[in-house]
């Protein structure tokens, strides 16, 4: 299981911790001088008295000259420069300070957050800085609970490490500078740090520091329940400060913070969200010359068995005798055999079982139907569905879900040989219908349909309530939506809502597409039950109808993610995913999804999951 290469600890903001880089966030509509973020002469700047200690050349008198001068470039530059959503700015000082604007107040969101925190380790990086402390001031923390502003800061600061450390698996090599090992989040309360503009203007001059006390705890956060198969909930409420409605996770004004533990356990969930995002990356990003189908589904099984996994891989022989003549027929024109991994999280007290189905094509050169020269190298994300499934799996289990999931890597290598399989083949698929093949290109819906069929015999511990697959699979979404999002198909709507709230949450943006009649018409053949793909355009809702004919009415949600595995040059692109390679894009979106599944009252999950 690979190991984020960054350790997070948290404290108060009036601690002192020794790190080599302070950054802290600002917002550009901050009321207030931005110079307060240093601190004055009567109340220095957090760690400035350990700094000093630690700067044997530099007397008390030359760190006050630094802080001093601190204030000024901060004071000149103004909360609009210095705030401005994305900026990063440099003043000086020992240790260095930074500031990372984070926009307007009303406008900041849970991704912005993450995103701020990703910017933090990237200066980090860039300035060759071994540790860190990120502070966060109440008035970027105005309408986010903290708990919650933990667990998005430090998603955004492992992932971002993790993008910038040099890695064997990715393609090409990624810059040489070396990540920080440390970082500290501090943490702004109603009893310690800058208060909040609004607060000092009630209150009057902020009392001094003190302790953390006993506090009860704040009202659960994190993503809606899944919707009643009505439809979606009606949007929040909005308000002057947040004309949109309050964030996910957001607090009442004046809300004391949920004490240390609550932090801590939103730190261990930020930790296990990255843990199953790097492993998507690694495995996505394995070239395919040391990465073989079965090996694709071996390294899956090994990452999570340690956490209790159970893990099976079906070859050849075995996939002959499930009648998987779909996924066998994708794997004919390579050497190296296709597999089915099957990975099983079991709770001992599940109420519910979902089914978590990848796509797993370790090179996809189009088969008989060949890819064009130009890009063919990026078909080693092809693999990113499985992928994502696997590091769903391990979130599942790390996080300790009281529901059962089944993960299923639908693993095979798409090559032209003379065992290939031909456009006219018609084959026989593991439900027991015919396919005709019109395009060997087209061969991820092909190995996802057995894949499907399987999860739909699944029994133990119950059939199964929900299935969700994850496939880069078609270049139609990416023309529909280009590298800015992935896209959905349901064939139940409060899931579908349920899931879109879930992509929200973990910033991974997901556009509901629709399944007409028209896309499923395109699929009747004279020569078998059904055509692999149609004739006209709107291909991804065409898949997408294929794919809906192996659920067997089963509650279904389709991710397509073909424009988002990877970095294909979106200027929105995440700054906590790599510049070049895989992005684990998915895992946290589906693993939110799963988190309010079992956060929702058995009743309305039953109803969300369906009969």
């Amino acid at each position: 299981m690979p190991q984020p290469p960054l350790t997070i600890t948290l404290a108060r903001y009036d601690e002192d911790v020794a790190v080599d880089l302070e950054v802290t966030f600002l917002a550009e509509d901050d009321p207030r001088p931005p110079e307060h973020l240093f601190g004055t002469d009567a109340a220095p700047a957090p760690a400035t008295a350990a700094a000093t200690a630690r700067a044997t050349s530099a007397s008390a008198d030359g760190a006050s000259a630094a802080l001093a001068v601190i204030r000024a470039a901060a004071a000149a530059l103004g909360a609009r420069v210095l705030g401005d959503g994305g900026a990063v700015h440099v003043l000086g000082g020992v240790p260095l300070r930074a500031v990372v604007g984070v926009g307007k107040r009303a406008e900041i969101t849970l991704d912005t957050l993450r995103r701020a925190a990703a910017q933090a380790i990237g200066c980090a990086t860039d300035l060759h800085r071994a540790s860190l402390a990120i502070s966060l001031p109440a008035d970027v923390l105005s309408s986010v609970a903290t708990d919650v502003a933990v667990q998005v800061v430090a998603e955004g600061a492992l992932l971002a490490a993790h993008a910038r450390t040099a890695r064997s698996t990715l393609t090409p090599k990624p810059d040489a500078a070396r990540p920080p090992t440390r970082c500290v989040l501090r943490l702004a309360t109603p009893e310690t740090g800058p208060p909040s503009a609004a607060a000092s203007a009630r209150a009057g001059p902020a009392p001094a520091a003190r302790p953390d006390g006993p506090a009860p705890p704040s009202a659960p956060t994190g993503p809606a329940p899944p919707s009643a198969p009505t439809g979606p909930a009606p949007p929040a409420a909005a308000t002057a400060e947040n004309p949109s409605g309050p964030l996910p996770g957001a607090r009442p004004d004046g809300e004391r913070a949920p004490p240390r533990d609550a932090h801590q356990a939103s730190l261990a969930r930020a930790e296990a969200h990255a843990a199953a995002v790097l492993l998507a990356r690694e495995l996505a990003d394995m070239p395919a010359n040391r990465l073989s189908p079965v090996e694709l589904a071996e390294r899956a099984a090994q990452a999570v068995q340690p956490l209790g996994v159970a893990a099976e891989v079906l070859v050849s022989a075995d996939l002959e005798r499930l009648g998987a003549g779909l996924l066998l027929a994708v794997g004919a024109g390579s050497a190296r055999p296709p597999a089915l991994g099957v990975l099983r999280y079991r709770p001992p007290t599940a109420a519910h079982h979902v089914a978590v189905v990848g796509k797993g094509i370790t090179f996809d050169a189009g088969g008989i139907n060949v890819k064009p020269a130009k890009g063919m190298g990026d078909m080693i994300h092809d693999k990113a569905g499985a992928a994502a499934a696997a590091g769903i799996i391990l979130g599942a289990a790390q996080l300790r879900l009281p529901i059962a999931v089944t993960a299923l890597l639908a693993c095979a290598e798409n090559l032209p040989s003379g065992a290939a399989y031909r456009p006219g083949d018609v084959l026989l698929g593991m439900d027991g219908a015919t396919v005709e093949v019109v395009d060997t290109d087209a061969e991820g819906r092909l190995v996802l349909a057995d894949a499907l069929t399987y999860a739909v015999r699944l029994s133990e511990p119950r059939p199964v309530d929900v299935i969700v697959d994850l496939a880069t699979l078609t270049g139609s979404i990416v023309s529909a939506l280009g590298n800015e999002a992935a896209g959905l198909f349901a064939n139940h709507e409060g899931l579908a809502a349920s899931m879109l709230a879930a992509a929200e949450a973990a910033g991974e943006p997901l556009w509901r597409m629709p399944i007409l009649a028209g896309h499923r018409a395109q699929l009747k053949s004279e020569r078998a039950d059904r055509k692999q793909c149609g004739e006209r355009g709107g291909d991804c809702a065409i898949a997408a109808a294929f794919l809906e004919m192996y659920v067997d009415r089963r509650p279904w949600l389709h991710l397509d993610i073909a424009g988002v595995a990877y970095n294909e040059g979106s200027p929105e692109w995440p700054p906590y995913h790599p510049k070049s390679g895989a992005s684990g894009a998915g895992v946290r979106t589906v693993l939110q999804f799963l988190e309010a599944l079992c956060a929702a009252t058995p009743a309305a999950a039953a109803a969300a999951a369906g009969p």
